[in-house]
């Protein structure tokens, strides 16, 4: 690991919680307040380091992880999430974009190693902490509250661009319509992302 933002060493030294960009990448993946984290040492990343060997900083040092279009790279995502739960201090949140499986390019880019869809995150959800029905708890010492979970679609006609707005709110309305289309619909109106905001459950 290089920490290149010697901020984000004071940070830590003097007790203050930090953020985190996972897989900021830098550049347009960027985001402010966020120390950037990449396995690239490129302008905007604070942190190089390899996340699939984990993040060497203290425990609970962190009060919110943001990551977009990193974890669909990741092979070993329960260690991530494992390493994720460690980092975050009490109360402390995720907001994770990945493509959805129903998204096209999603199968084109050789470096996506993993699919996800609306109900991947309740497998690391704490008792009672899922959204809709329950799933296996294979790791039951990872304890995530699955806060929300929302979709967007991928419009590609005028047509489409005019009317995914609208159904785009209506599928998001609640989980009961999330689940309705990625069963019945998801395939005539592919997603392009599935966003999980959770809560650490310490």
């Amino acid at each position: 690991m290089q920490v290149k933002d010697p901020q984000l060493t004071r940070d830590i030294a003097q007790g203050r919680p930090i953020k985190l960009n996972l897989g900021s990448g830098g550049g347009a993946g960027e985001r402010d307040g966020f120390y950037g984290v990449d396995i690239r040492d490129a302008p905007g990343v604070s942190v190089v380091c390899d996340l699939e060997r984990g993040l060497p900083l203290p425990d609970a040092c962190v009060e919110m992880i943001y990551s977009s279009h990193f974890f669909e790279h990741v092979r070993d995502l329960t260690s991530l999430m494992r390493e994720c739960q460690r980092l975050l201090q009490k109360g402390g949140r995720m907001d994770i974009t990945v493509p959805h499986f129903s998204c096209p390019h999603f199968y084109s880019d050789p470096t996506h190693v993993r699919f996800f869809g609306l109900h991947t995150m309740n497998y690391f959800a704490a008792p009672g902490g899922h959204k809709g029905s329950p799933a296996p708890r294979y790791e039951p010492d990872i304890r995530f509250i699955v806060d929300r979970v929302s979709i967007e679609l991928m419009p590609r006609s005028l047509l489409e661009r005019l009317t995914t707005p609208f159904l785009q709110d209506w599928i998001n309305r609640d989980y009961a319509a999330l689940d309705r289309y990625e069963r019945r619909f998801c395939w005539l109106a592919p997603a392009y992302t599935v966003r999980y905001e959770l809560t650490v459950d310490k």
